[in-house]
């Protein structure tokens, strides 16, 4: 669907794999829009053969829209027709890519760590509804803050080839189907995550309250007051 694709097929990552892509596709003209030497649509194309894996790459394009409810109608919307071309097919959705922090924090066209969060959030809660793979990139490529470490994107957002080979390895590897139960889990180490965000703001809260300079109490003039028996 954007340039994950686009990339692997530059590179012929993947040797004999049917590409069919376009940077400025999403899910909502991904039925009109065509690849290079072709006049059928994107979604079309699925109808051109037999395939035994699909691998499914979208929500960069989307994340301007801001809206991840919007994008998993239109994400399941899409599944359901690959599905009725190719009943038989294993499907994989490859979760959005971890940015920079540096292109985090820059947020344009509203590509930002949290909101890749909350749209992977909802690709994998597809994955669980609709019984397919999941592949998290985030766990792939992230560091420990779940940034994607500089050095492997000239931009900061886009992979490189190096960066590309490694999820592919880890997507061979780490692929699964998910359940409930790990959505469950997720939610925990959420919640978990806010609360220790909570403790380091109330830590930080009382080292800088510790650290004020005490105001020195005001002294009355008594030079100028007046008592009255």
């Amino acid at each position: 669907g954007n340039a994950l694709a686009e990339t692997i097929g530059m590179y012929d990552i993947l040797g004999n794999a049917n590409f069919y892509s376009n940077v400025n596709a999403d899910l909502e003209n991904v039925y009109t829009m065509t690849t290079i030497g072709s006049t059928a649509s994107i979604v079309e194309q699925f109808k051109s053969k037999n395939f035994k894996k699909i691998f499914l790459a979208f929500g960069e394009n989307e994340l301007n829209n801001g809206n991840s409810a919007e994008f998993k109608t239109n994400y399941r919307k899409l599944i359901e027709k690959i599905k009725e071309y190719q009943p038989n097919v294993n499907i994989y959705l490859i979760s959005i890519p971890p940015v920079t922090a540096e292109a985090s924090d820059a947020n344009i066209n509203g590509v930002s760590m949290s909101r890749i969060r909350s749209y992977n959030k909802q690709i994998k809660t597809l994955a669980v509804e609709e019984d397919l793979y999941f592949i998290d990139s985030i766990d792939a490529l992230g560091d420990n803050k779940d940034f994607l470490p500089n050095g492997v994107s000239n931009d900061g957002v886009n992979l490189n080839k190096a960066a590309v080979i490694d999820l592919l390895y880890y997507a061979s590897k780490e692929s699964y189907i998910p359940t409930r139960a790990d959505l469950a889990a997720d939610a925990e180490k959420e919640d978990e995550e806010d609360i220790e965000v909570e403790e380091d703001v109330l830590d930080t809260s009382e080292e800088k309250s510790a650290n004020k300079p005490k105001e020195t109490p005001k002294q009355e003039n008594t030079e100028d007051s007046s008592t009255v028996n």
